[in-house]
């Protein structure tokens, strides 16, 4: 699981890299089933395709800025996109079934 924050900034980071036609390994933060914290690498490129669902299990999300504000710094070259709502939840519930 990732905090919702840290998605929103996956999201756009891996927006704005789609749109420059670029890839990059990034670190994400995590929070294991467990709930210990740790780390996910992947790669993200302009074929990914990343999808999310909230998930409420009652625990306070870690702190991620750092890792927002360093996504948002990697992606100043590639330019600006948003892949995510400005404002409201971030992440609406949506059922798939």
């Amino acid at each position: 699981m990732m905090a919702d924050r840290a998605v929103v900034g996956l999201f756009d980071f891996a927006a704005s890299a789609a749109g420059a036609r670029q890839g990059a390994h990034v670190e994400l933060p995590i929070v294991d089933v467990d709930g210990s914290i740790g780390t996910m690498r992947a790669v993200i490129g302009p074929a990914s395709q990343i999808l999310a669902r909230r998930i409420d299990d009652g625990s306070d999300d870690p702190d991620v800025e750092a890792f927002v504000a360093d996504l948002g710094e990697r992606a100043v070259p590639y330019g600006h996109a948003r892949a995510a709502p400005e404002s409201g939840h971030p992440l609406p519930d949506i059922d798939l079934e």
